[in-house]
């Protein structure tokens, strides 16, 4: 199995780019996207880093779960 790490900088609401994105990516590659549990959201700002937080760096960061939101077309977060 080969794993793919979307990554990127930004605020606010960079998540329905990627989202934009990944559905074009769904159209081409449709069995990929299943594969896809969590996705990372959210620019790291050193000021609020916590290397206690699991999965990411910064608070302000969210973890979302990909399957549910792609399935449900909004966003729901991953529990942890």
């Amino acid at each position: 199995m080969k794993k793919i790490l979307f990554t990127g900088g930004g605020t606010l609401g960079h998540i329905y780019p990627a989202i934009s994105f990944i559905r074009k990516i769904k159209e081409k590659y449709k069995d990929t996207l299943k594969d896809i549990d969590i996705l990372i959201d959210g620019k790291f700002i050193l000021e609020k880093r916590d290397v206690t937080l699991q999965l990411r760096g910064s608070a302000n960061q969210r973890i979302i779960d990909c399957k549910k939101s792609l399935k449900s077309e909004r966003i729901f977060l991953y529990d942890e």
